[in-house]
């Protein structure tokens, strides 16, 4: 009973490159990739355009107004991304820092130092989920 499973969440950092490529192609479908509400938002912008659009098919005026909007949506779809992007790995180093800081935890920095070779020198058949058990239990006195 005295048994407690640590779980370890590992979570990735989104690739920047991955962003510009998605939302170049996809534009705001794209823009999911980075940031949910931005591609639900810049999605409906579109679909109010195309709706517009489809009103009124041949009212030249908006098409003119719309060819020169979709290179600055498209770019401001871009930016979004990248900003996005930033600011979710931004987030994300800072909960790891904060995490590490907050608590006692064992993190991938210190898992392998020179306590555990030591241990692992006096315990040959032991793996390293063992000597994990073993730091989060100190009355555990050997290996099962």
């Amino acid at each position: 009973m005295g048994n407690s499973v640590q779980y370890i969440l590992v979570r990735i950092e989104k690739s920047v490159g991955i962003a510009i490529i998605l939302t170049l192609l996809l534009g705001p479908i794209g823009l999911f990739y980075s940031t949910v509400a931005g591609g639900f938002t810049m999605l409906a912008v579109s679909a109010v355009l195309v709706v517009k659009f489809f009103m009124n098919p041949l009212d030249l005026s908006f098409l003119a107004i719309l060819f020169i909007l979709t290179p600055i949506y498209w770019i401001i779809c871009l930016a979004w991304a990248i900003f996005a992007v930033l600011e979710y790995n931004d987030k994300l180093r800072t909960k790891t820092i904060a995490h590490g800081r907050e608590s006692s935890q064992i993190t991938p920095d210190n898992i392998v130092n020179d306590d555990f070779r030591r241990w692992q020198e006096h315990n040959p058949n032991a793996s390293l989920n063992d000597y994990l058990k073993l730091k989060q239990d100190p009355s555990m006195t050997g290996i099962d």
